[in-house]
């Protein structure tokens, strides 16, 4: 009971501390926008980088330290390399991404592809567009252009950008996954019990458009532990478990990859869908092993990240906070 309070104190300090903080990253990136990129877009791009990186130390800081989520890696410990990584999707999935990502030293480069409505939400949006996040609008053709005119960027900075893409489209549900189920069996594909079935048109657009600029696949397999609903039946988390964690219970992100080389992939349309149909049956049985075990096969391989260096960020964005808050107060102040 006591571990269980003092958890959920801590889950309410972190909720409090992320709204706090968060009102810093915009200003920064748009004052960095408007002095450095119309003179030198590299380097804005590198600063950009820097920034999104040291932000999400505090997401990392407040899910691992503070609310008690355990990380746990198996297979091939990702390599902080220019990549394609090709995901199943269960609910808001990038705690997997930012604690993967924090342990390759990649967090400042990952991306996700992101809906082009997405621009339009305040701050979140504009964030975004800041840190070059990419955007697509289902147009393939344009899509691939935009994508490619991105990274290449990335690679001229020679920064290791990950994009990660989950194939299936859509967080997974229950209902989704029967209409999937339903749709594989009449066309026969395999029936799978833990994954939809793959779109491959998007991941086809993402390889092509990071030709030549990745040179590896990371089959990366997720899965949560230590969740339950009302009757005590395991559950994906949502926003608010992540942070309303329970001390009795031990909360885990396993996370599972397997690194292939572009070169092993065809060449050809068709070759490819197979291989991510291929790639998406292997996490099928990933995830069937871990519901007998409880876990994914191999040791785990997730360094443990060190507090103190998490710390310099954290007390970094929190004191900027205040400066900044003093800032607008000061403002509102002399106008009013």
């Amino acid at each position: 009971m006591i571990k269980k309070a003092i958890r959920s104190v801590a889950g309410i300090i972190a909720a409090l501390y992320l709204f706090f903080v968060v009102m810093l990253p915009l200003p920064v990136l748009a004052v960095a926008y408007v002095l450095i990129n119309p003179i030198n877009d590299i380097l804005y791009l590198k600063i950009a980088c820097f920034v999104q990186g040291s932000f999400i130390v505090n997401i990392t800081f407040c899910l691992e330290k503070l609310t008690g989520i355990q990380f746990r890696m198996t297979g091939t410990r990702p390599p902080r390399e220019p990549a394609l990584v090709l995901s199943n999707h269960l609910t808001h999935d990038w705690v997997h991404i930012y604690s993967n990502a924090i342990r390759n030293n990649t967090l400042g480069s990952v991306r996700t592809v992101i809906k082009d409505a997405i621009k339009m939400v305040p701050g979140f949006g504009q964030a975004m567009i800041l840190t070059k996040w990419p955007f697509v609008s289902r147009d393939f053709k344009k899509d691939e252009k935009t994508l490619h005119d991105l990274f290449s960027l990335y690679t001229r900075a020679k920064l290791p950008v990950q994009l990660w893409i989950f194939p299936e489209g859509t967080r997974m549900t229950p209902k989704k996954l029967a209409s999937s189920q339903k749709y594989a069996e009449e066309k026969g594909y395999p029936v799978w019990k833990h994954v939809m079935l793959p779109r491959h048109r998007g991941f086809i657009t993402a390889l092509n458009s990071l030709n030549g600029i990745v040179k590896y696949i990371h089959e990366t397999t997720v899965q949560y532990e230590g969740w339950t609903n009302s009757k005590g039946v395991d559950k994906i988390p949502g926003i608010g478990d992540l942070i309303n964690t329970n001390g009795n219970y031990k909360h885990v992100l396993h996370f599972h990859m397997n690194r292939v080389s572009v070169t092993d992939i065809p060449q050809d349309d068709e070759g490819r869908q197979k291989y991510l149909q291929e790639c998406f049956a292997r996490k099928e049985a990933l995830l069937e092993h871990y519901s007998k075990h409880k876990q994914f096969p191999g040791e785990n391989l997730a360094k443990k990240l060190s507090t103190a260096e998490l710390l310099v960020h954290v007390v970094g964005w929190f004191v900027g906070s205040i400066v900044l808050m003093f800032l607008y107060i000061n403002i509102f102040n002399s106008i009013f």
